[in-house]
């Protein structure tokens, strides 16, 4: 009788680790998705300032070329 009660005690006791054993799993592969997710969503992030950086570089050449062209022409003219 007394084995018995302590074998079923045992399996409670074991049923109950599965069960936080389940929990622990769910909440780590939870902190995993989200964690996945906000990586994610900075790297895109940081991708796009990166390509916003680089355009406005460009569009700042782009802008620098003309009027150093500009001030070119203008200075030949003057010279003429």
């Amino acid at each position: 009788m007394l084995s018995h009660l302590l074998s079923a005690r045992q399996e409670k006791e074991v049923a109950e680790a599965r069960a936080r054993v389940e929990r622990v799993e769910k909440t780590v592969a939870d902190i995993e998705s989200r964690y996945t997710a906000a990586k994610e969503k900075w790297y895109d992030e940081v991708n796009r300032l990166k390509q916003a950086r680089k355009d406005d570089a460009a569009n700042f050449k782009k802008e620098s070329d003309a009027v150093v062209a500009k001030v070119k022409e203008d200075s030949a003219r003057e010279l003429e």
